[in-house]
């Protein structure tokens, strides 16, 4: 999952590393990871498809077998502690699907002087609390959602900018929405006005201790769901009554602006018809996101959190939940249940950007 955006702006680029066709019980998917330098396997590797719940372990052969692996492309993720990282989209389409063997490269590690004092706990842990809030967000749900090891991050500060690096991979507890992450961190780096984020993850659902639990994580799931640019894409792509109808039902409004000024006039403009920023094969069938400026898109079955307010130093009521988008490609092909596998293909700004990994739900989920 790759992330470059304007703090102040809130715009991000989501990686959905989702499938176009999907069958009931998915395929197998194997492979072989390997030791790039003795060319010997290696187990203990964690090997997993991103944005999903499917993964696996090599053996002790170096071997490793994921069940249930849904057709379309994916980006397949390999991490051993002392080594890269290593990824690689795949295409699922069969029966039985046999990757290439992976090689990963020992890290080599250099010597540092490290230089330790009373303070650095203090500023370690300011360094923390700023790390969570960008990755996690601040919303409802990030109240609930905590790093179970921090202790693996190393912090550096220049200037106003912030960079992070985890030696493995991060594990974070969603107590929200009832999932543990596992979190491959490639790249952190975060200033006033910008951050770059780079890492993939793999989503385990969490074991509820009542039904009182597992009843409250299925209504934070539906309400993350709902006015989610998933949830936006999904209904524009429903066809049995129509996408303009849909839209109105599901509380979405959208509009056009080629300039982020004209934002606050062209939102009061006429609804946008959805043939203006979608359009569907006539071979194929396939929905595409085709349009050259931002759409704007207004939820308004729900309203802005207070934290997003105090966030961005709004002193205004709470409003409806409004969010813009931006086209990284050409046209963007998404399927019918608003998932879409580019990882770079849409840019996101204001609400759907200040909700985060705390918000965020495995590909498998369905409404």
């Amino acid at each position: 999952m790759k992330k470059n955006y304007l703090i102040g702006l809130l715009p991000l680029l989501l990686f959905f590393p989702t499938l176009l066709a999907q069958t009931p019980t998915g395929f197998p998917l194997s492979g072989t990871v390997l030791d790039a330098d003795t060319g010997k396997p290696l187990p203990h590797a964690n090997v997993f498809l991103a944005n999903t719940m499917k993964g696996s372990v090599t053996d002790t052969t170096g071997r490793f077998l994921i069940r249930g692996a849904p057709a379309g492309t994916f980006e397949i993720v390999v991490s051993r502690v002392g080594y890269e990282v290593a990824k690689r989209e795949i295409q699922v389409a069969g029966e039985l699907v046999i990757t290439s063997a992976f090689k990963l490269r020992p890290i080599v590690l250099s010597g540092v002087d490290v230089e330790v004092t009373a303070s650095v706990p203090k500023k370690w842990k300011a360094q923390l609390e700023r790390f969570t809030d960008l990755l996690l967000s601040t919303t409802k749900n990030a109240t609930k959602t905590k790093i179970l090891n921090p202790a693996i991050l190393d912090f550096r500060e220049e200037n106003d900018g912030l960079t992070a690096t985890a030696a493995e991979p991060l594990l974070i507890e969603n107590l929200a929405l009832g999932y543990k992450l596992t979190l491959v961190l490639m790249k952190f780096a975060a200033s006033e006005q910008k951050l770059q984020y780079n890492g993939s993850i793999k989503f385990d659902e969490l074991a509820p201790v009542s039904e009182k639990q597992a009843e409250e994580w299925r209504k934070n799931r539906l309400r993350a769901h709902q006015g989610s640019l998933r949830h936006f894409l999904a209904t524009v792509c429903d066809t049995t009554t129509g996408p303009t109808i849909r839209l109105k039902q599901e509380g979405f409004e959208t509009f056009a602006f080629k300039f982020l000024w004209e934002r606050e006039t062209q939102r009061h403009a006429e609804p946008l018809p959805v043939d203006r920023f979608l359009r569907r094969d006539k071979k194929t069938h396939a929905f595409y996101l085709d349009f050259h400026e931002y759409l704007g898109v207004r939820y308004i079955h729900d309203r802005e959190e207070k934290p997003f307010l105090y966030y961005h130093q709004l002193t205004r009521d709470a409003g409806v939940q409004e969010s813009w988008i931006t086209l990284e490609k050409q046209t963007v092909q998404i399927d019918g249940q608003g998932r879409y596998a580019n990882d770079l293909a849409i840019a996101k700004f204001g609400y759907w950007a200040w909700e985060r990994l705390a918000d965020m739900l495995p590909f498998e989920y369905e409404p």
